[in-house]
């Protein structure tokens, strides 16, 4: 009579379990959202090109921040705004735009400085809202040191 426990079989499969999270878990990058979407449909997806992760800029400059949007629903609406990782007052003036309502889109939009910008490292953001609803968003941490 086998005694009663885990087969090996079982666990093997707990560890290959174990391990696949621990590896999925230490891809998440800087990359602060997923997509974001009602049950059944895909929301915008979103892609910053520039600027590049580990951007550098002085206190009081602009940043120019491009990205490429995919958004079966059309294309809505997208926030451009860029936080302090430590929370408080915003880096950047945030911006809104319009969008025509294409499927697919290249964004561009200036970031001016905030008043009140200091040292440190801030999330530049941008969030789309499809004519959905759906909201996809992506991210990037530039410092302004």
């Amino acid at each position: 009579m086998r005694p009663i426990g885990r087969s090996r079989a079982n666990r093997g499969v707990l560890l290959t379990a174990l391990v696949s999270s621990v590896l999925f878990a230490g891809c998440a990058g800087e990359n602060l959202f997923s997509l974001a979407a009602s049950v059944g449909e895909v929301g915008p997806e979103v892609s910053i090109n520039a600027p590049s992760e580990a951007f550098t800029l002085a206190i009081g400059d602009s940043i120019l921040v491009t990205a490429d949007v995919n958004a079966p629903a059309g294309t809505g609406s997208a926030t451009f705004r860029g936080n302090y990782v430590t929370g408080g007052a915003p880096a950047f003036v945030a911006e809104t735009q319009t969008l025509s309502g294409a499927a697919v889109a290249n964004l561009s939009n200036y970031l001016r400085a905030a008043d009140g910008q200091v040292t440190g490292s801030v999330y530049i953001v941008i969030e789309v809202t499809d004519l959905g609803g759906d909201v996809g968003k992506d991210s990037v941490k530039v410092t302004i040191g």
